[in-house]
């Protein structure tokens, strides 16, 4: 994981540069043998020089005898024993920890501190094998380990929102056009037919629920009977719904006039944010603060939309009634 920029010691050399193993212990063994520390395979810059048959060929043999013993220390290694043999007799700089830092060296160490780190080996339990990232009954187990499942998690949703963002913005580039006059929404079309009011404003549809694209969704949902021709008769329609559910609805097709509009209402976003709104609300439906998240999330999916319907000039959005539980 890389955490920090490459120092300036990164510099093209004839050379290879590695760093020395130090996992629970703030120092490496000298392996008996090499007369040089162990080093760390995480991370080794080769040489472009060193990049030649001859150097693959010396390699491969390496590998093949990996099995004979070469001294205790390093016959306690996988692959870390083949390059120390290898790297024995090669121009060899070492590295700053920093370039390779095991986590239990973080945690013993440097109490969790890694802003000086370019690179953090999970060795042992990985964090993303832990709760929440999957289900407790199958997480991974190893309550005498060290770790540091919170430093992951962190950085993890750090690059989650920063990708989800970007995402957001690329599919959805442009604002809400202009809605002047009353809007109506509704979650299903069929209320629309229902309502006869063909002077209405502006049409938003709520698709809040994905029980209603039934065992289909999300692998290849389709729409119920009848809701295409609804909403071709109450088109120019906005359809509104969650951003992650955007990769199966895409493939759904809408009727002339119809277009999609997403939210993205996901951990660790806030209904406000699509409008670059503070996340204190004042307009939420408990009268101020952040807004609720419910479940099912037709609650905030609506306030959201409503917000939306209101900074861009609806003069009223008539229809769902959100309510705070």
């Amino acid at each position: 994981m890389v955490t920090g920029a490459l120092d300036p010691l990164w510099t093209e050399t004839d050379d290879f540069m590695a760093v020395p193993d130090c996992g629970e212990r703030p120092w490496a063994a000298v392996s008996p043998l090499t007369g040089k520390p162990v080093l760390n395979s995480g991370v080794i810059s080769i040489p472009a020089t060193a990049l030649s048959a001859q150097s693959q060929a010396r390699m491969d043999q390496l590998v093949r005898s990996a099995a004979q013993p070469a001294c205790p220390l390093l016959d306690r290694f996988a692959d870390q024993k083949v390059w120390n043999l290898f790297l024995a007799d090669q121009p060899l700089q070492l590295m700053p920890l920093n370039f390779n830092c095991n986590v239990k060296y973080l945690v013993q160490y440097l109490g969790g501190c890694a802003e000086e780190l370019s690179v953090v080996h999970f060795a042992g339990p990985k964090p993303w094998l832990t709760w929440p990232w999957v289900a407790p009954d199958v997480a991974e187990q190893r309550p005498d380990a060290v770790t540091d499942p919170l430093f992951w998690n962190r950085l993890y949703r750090q690059l989650l929102r920063r990708w989800r963002l970007t995402l957001f913005r690329r599919l959805q580039p442009q604002p809400l056009p202009p809605q002047p006059g009353p809007a109506q929404l509704a979650s299903t079309p069929l209320a629309f037919l229902r309502e006869n009011t063909p002077s209405a404003g502006c049409r938003h549809l709520l698709v809040a629920d994905p029980s209603v694209f039934a065992e289909q969704w999300p692998a290849s949902p389709r729409w119920p009977a009848d809701w295409l021709e609804a909403m071709a008769a109450v088109a120019p329609l906005t359809l509104w719904a969650p951003f992650e559910w955007e990769p199966a609805l895409r493939v759904l097709p809408l009727p002339p006039g119809a277009c999609w509009r997403w939210l993205l209402i996901e951990a660790p976003f806030s209904p406000a944010l699509e409008q670059g709104e503070d996340l204190l609300a004042a307009d939420s439906p408990c009268g101020g603060g952040f807004d609720p998240w419910s479940e099912p999330p037709l609650i905030a999916l609506e306030w959201a939309v409503r917000r939306q319907l209101q900074a861009a000039g609806a003069e009223s959005v008539a229809g769902l009634a959100g309510q705070c539980s």
